[in-house]
């Protein structure tokens, strides 16, 4: 992921897949199509094996699930690089965080679950044992 670190667009552009959200079939067919052309046995450039590396880091990276998610996640925060998408936040990150404020259990909350709760396995209970015997 260092390799990338700022261009977190840049292994999609590496395999030439314009749809960051493809299936991994279509992930391998893009290495596959790049591979025959790059790769440094048949490839013309003097770099080629620098370029078939950084093409190799790519399909790795991006046929994992995490490291696509991470991948991802830089792109739609807009990150700079991997400190800063450490940092930033987005939406789902600020109203998770705002969760745990919001939601605050008190003794009456405690005590009506604990209540709801007998009552419910009592209830069950109940019914377990009306439809589950004989009652002749």
């Amino acid at each position: 992921m260092l390799e990338f670190d700022g261009s977190f667009q840049e292994p999609f552009d590496l395999l030439g897949i314009d749809d960051p959200e493809c299936p991994k079939s279509d992930i391998r067919a893009a290495f596959r199509k790049v591979a025959r052309v790059e790769h440094p046995d048949v490839s013309a450039f003097d770099d080629a094996e620098e370029r078939f590396r950084r093409i190799s880091l790519a399909y790795e990276l991006l046929i994992d699930d995490g490291g696509r998610a991470m991948l991802l996640e830089a792109i739609e925060k807009k990150a700079d690089d991997l400190e800063e998408l450490e940092v930033k936040k987005n939406a789902v990150d600020e109203v998770n965080e705002n969760w745990d404020e919001t939601w605050v259990e008190d003794e009456f909350t405690a005590v009506s679950r604990t209540v709801f709760l007998i009552f419910m396995a009592g209830g069950i209970g109940s019914v377990i044992w009306w439809f589950g015997f004989d009652h002749e």
